[in-house]
């Protein structure tokens, strides 16, 4: 039930292919689709649902080394800092560091609610 070493690198290397596909570095809606399917399979496997305070953190730099990379993601500062709180508050909450599908359900709305803003067509500063 734990996430591990291998889980996280999987969904690593699924960034780095979003960020170097054909697309460029913008999050069209059927990658955040992706994503959610992605998401929703770690839920559904054996190792997919708990998440330890090691494996939030290594998420949170991962996204943050992203940020400051060179090419940059196309996502604005202000919205990987909300991601980073929104994991933050997930790690911290009071079913510890179990992601329940309520969490999982979650993170998909604010996924979806980040592809619908207004910033997320507009992804044009660099990191």
């Amino acid at each position: 039930m734990m996430m591990t070493a291998n889980a996280v690198r999987l969904m690593i290397l699924q960034l780095l292919c979003l960020m170097n596909s054909r697309e460029g570095m913008m999050m069209t809606a059927n990658a955040v689709r992706l994503m959610v399917l992605q998401l929703l399979c770690l839920m559904n496997s054996r190792e997919g649902m708990m998440m330890t305070a090691n494996a939030v953190r290594l998420m949170i730099l991962q996204l943050l080394c992203l940020m400051n990379s060179r090419e940059g993601m196309m996502m604005t500062a202000n919205a990987v800092r909300l991601m980073v709180l929104q994991l933050l508050c997930l790690m911290n909450s009071r079913e510890g560091m179990m992601m329940t599908a309520n969490a999982v359900r979650l993170m998909i709305l604010q996924l979806l609610c980040l592809m619908n803003s207004s910033n997320f067509n507009n992804f044009k500063e660099k990191a």
